[in-house]
């Protein structure tokens, strides 16, 4: 009789050893498993996928929090280099120094903001140049998407048609503070058009 209660609880341990193996090794797969999307919570319309958030066109970051402009928000200061001129050669190399601000630009009505524009405000270091506008992302002939480049869109007219940049390109670094790039402008007050090219290095304030 005692054999025969020693082998029933003999069997009753090892079933309850082997249900709790079972299940800690399945909450041990639950938390641990790379793969899993448990507790993962992607904004902005992205969606996990094998552990990962898949970020939508214009946000990136772990759970794709961050818009592709968030980086390069905020207050710059400039050094600026004319590199070239199609009239003026003596002014090349010719160097400038100013500030500008750079902010999230609306893409509709309802001031909803782009995630991959941004505008340049104070271009020059003239508070009447505003609104020069920037897209975050290589141009549209690339198919790779770069959060870290942006161009300016082409022939814009600010202050007042005071200053035309006709094209220009830029990057960040990967410690975010500082950009370099170029670009094309006509020069300020000419009464022809002037092209003139400049280089640019921007340092956050």
């Amino acid at each position: 009789m005692e054999k025969r209660n020693a082998n029933i609880l003999f069997t009753f341990l090892i079933t309850i050893s082997c249900f709790f193996a079972v299940v800690y090794t399945s909450c041990s797969k639950s938390n641990d498993n790379p793969a899993s999307c448990d507790g993962i919570l992607c904004q902005n319309g992205g969606q996990c996928r094998n552990g990962k958030c898949v970020c939508p066109y214009g946000y990136e970051g772990a759970n794709c929090e961050k818009n592709y402009h968030d980086k390069y928000i905020g207050g710059w200061n400039v050094h600026e280099t004319l590199i070239g001129s199609s009239v003026d050669t003596h002014g090349v190399k010719r160097d400038s120094l100013y500030t500008i601000l750079i902010v999230s630009s609306s893409s509709n009505p309802s001031g909803v903001s782009s995630p991959t524009s941004f505008f340049i405000q104070q271009m020059l270091g003239n508070p009447s140049y505003v609104n020069l506008a920037c897209v975050v992302d290589t141009p549209s002939s690339s198919s790779t998407t770069n959060s870290s480049a942006f161009y300016i869109s082409a022939n814009q007219i600010i202050g007042g048609g005071k200053l035309t940049v006709y094209s220009g390109t830029g990057n960040i670094d990967n410690t975010l503070n500082t950009i370099t790039g170029v670009y094309v402008r006509n020069r300020l007050g000419s009464s022809t058009t002037i092209y003139d090219t400049l280089t640019f290095t921007m340092s956050r304030q």
